[in-house]
């Protein structure tokens, strides 16, 4: 049994049937009773990787002492829900001072990473104590996963890989790097590399100020905005795009907190719909999976001013 959390931080149960050929035989009322219970119907699934699966999932929780895990399909921040006193302090859920609304607790959060990395705020988390379980690797192998349009979005979701063990970065010897390479480009570079790890705190920023402006380079071609975008990603472990359409970003911003860097999108019409979509964080209609919200924002590079025509 899974605790499956959705983005939006809300939660249910969900199970695993054995007896599928007699499931198969009821399978649409099954669905739609599913549907409205927060759970899936695992359909197009050969009886090899189903056992497999199983298997290595019952081991696992005999492994953690018969304790849950939760399932996600997103990488980077996981939702956070603890209890609060009337005053917003975080307490315990035991503690008699709690309320009965809960809040988002960043601070204390788990990031997946990829499917054998997670972490929080004191660093590598250890398997053995994972409270959450990265779905996508195994719905990969599922033909009727791969197929289904809404699903598909997630299995394309970016991974974030880094070396072992965690080091201390060096910023004063990163900045004076930075600052010979870049020369006048220098403060254009730093101000984007700020907004670049402003917008990791996406949701925080919506909260205060109800709003999060793209971070944008915008200049000549060879001016070095790529250069300046490439390194940024490759720091902050985003995942970088190039010459993509509207659509695929938006899409690309609804299965991670991690952010994304667009470089040079080849016309004004085409970042329109992304920079209202993550202004307010409202989303926007897409033919994919219709209204998506962002969980996180993008760095934006072009090679044209950013007019109110566009």
């Amino acid at each position: 049994m899974f605790d499956v959390h959705t983005v939006c931080c809300f939660h249910r149960e969900c199970f695993l049937i054995e007896e599928m050929e007699n499931v198969k035989k009821f399978k649409a009322a099954i669905n739609r009773s599913f549907g409205t219970k927060g759970g899936i119907l695992a359909h197009g699934i050969n009886d090899g990787q189903l056992s497999s699966y199983i298997m290595g999932k019952m081991q696992e929780f005999s492994l953690r002492e018969g304790r849950q895990m939760i399932a996600s399909l997103t990488t980077g921040r996981q939702p956070n829900l603890r209890s609060v006193n009337v005053l917003g302090e975080f307490v315990d859920e035991t503690d008699l001072s709690a309320v009965e609304r809960k809040v988002d607790d960043p601070d204390t959060a788990v990031y997946i990473l990829n499917d054998k990395l997670q972490i929080n705020k004191d660093g590598v988390i250890p398997e053995q104590f994972w409270e959450h379980k990265f779905m996508v690797p195994f719905l990969r192998t599922m033909p009727a996963a791969t197929s289904d349009k809404k699903v598909r979005n997630f299995l394309h979701g970016h991974e974030v890989f880094i070396d072992l063990p965690l080091q201390e970065f060096n910023w004063e010897l990163f900045i004076s790097k930075a600052k010979g390479f870049f020369k006048k480009n220098f403060l254009p570079f730093i101000i984007l590399l700020s907004g670049g790890l402003a917008i990791f705190h996406y949701e925080k920023i919506l909260s205060c100020i109800g709003s999060c402006p793209v971070p944008t380079a915008i200049g000549d071609p060879s001016s070095g905005k790529s250069t300046a975008l490439k390194l940024i990603s490759q720091l902050a472990g985003m995942h970088m795009v190039s010459q993509s359409s509207g659509e695929f970003i938006v899409s690309g911003l609804v299965n991670t907190t991690i952010p994304v860097c667009w470089d040079d999108p080849a016309l004004p019409s085409m970042v329109r719909q992304p920079l209202v979509s993550v202004f307010d964080g409202l989303g926007s209609q897409t033919q994919l999976c219709g209204n998506e919200k962002p969980l996180n924002s993008f760095l934006l590079t072009v090679n044209f001013k950013l007019d109110d025509h566009m």
